[in-house]
């Protein structure tokens, strides 16, 4: 009996052990995150913008973001041609948000090519999301997990699939289809 309460108790020990190790990994990638984003987006860290530490930035300098943007793990911005993120925008883990292609009408070795990207207020676009060259997405639009955007989306919408398409429009809430209310 009383080994078998000493393994509970061991078990037990190294599960807080195991807990406290991942809090403390999360927090540390945390900090790691908040200054990688402040040095990669200038006056990003000071908008409360935040870019998660695996994700990869292609030509950071042509990057504006608002106040108050997430970007999780594993995603990719590539912002050749230049990318808007306006306020409140959030961007799930394995986004990519490519404004760059090549033009395949040309010779070989093809050139590239590159659009700007918008995506407006209050945007939420789910996991392995792709939004590709010349795109705008409208203030208060959710784009669904796994779609791939190929052309703009109207605001306050909800649209999913490959190519992505209009699912529905979004629920007015207190008069205003926005996912936020006016905050200042």
């Amino acid at each position: 009996m009383k080994n078998v309460i000493q393994e509970l108790a061991s078990q037990t020990l190294v599960r807080k052990f195991g807990r406290l190790m991942m809090q403390i990994r999360e927090r540390v990638l945390g900090v790691i995150s908040r200054i990688r984003t402040g040095c990669l987006v200038p006056g990003a860290g000071t908008k409360d913008c935040y870019i998660y530490w695996s994700t990869v930035v292609k030509y950071p300098d042509r990057i504006s973001m608002g106040q108050s943007v997430r970007i999780g793990a594993d995603c990719v911005l590539g912002a050749m041609g230049g990318i808007v993120l306006e306020d409140h925008v959030r961007l799930s883990q394995g986004v990519i948000v490519e404004t760059g292609g090549l033009d395949l009408t040309g010779e070989v070795p093809y050139s590239h090519i590159a659009k700007p990207i918008r995506i407006g207020r209050g945007v939420w676009i789910g996991s392995n999301a792709i939004v590709l060259a010349g795109v705008t997405i409208g203030a208060g639009a959710v784009i669904g997990a796994g779609s791939v955007v190929t052309r703009n989306v109207p605001p306050n919408v909800i649209v999913a699939g490959n190519p992505a398409k209009l699912i529905r429009l979004r629920e007015a809430s207190s008069g205003n289809a926005s996912p936020l209310n006016e905050r200042t």
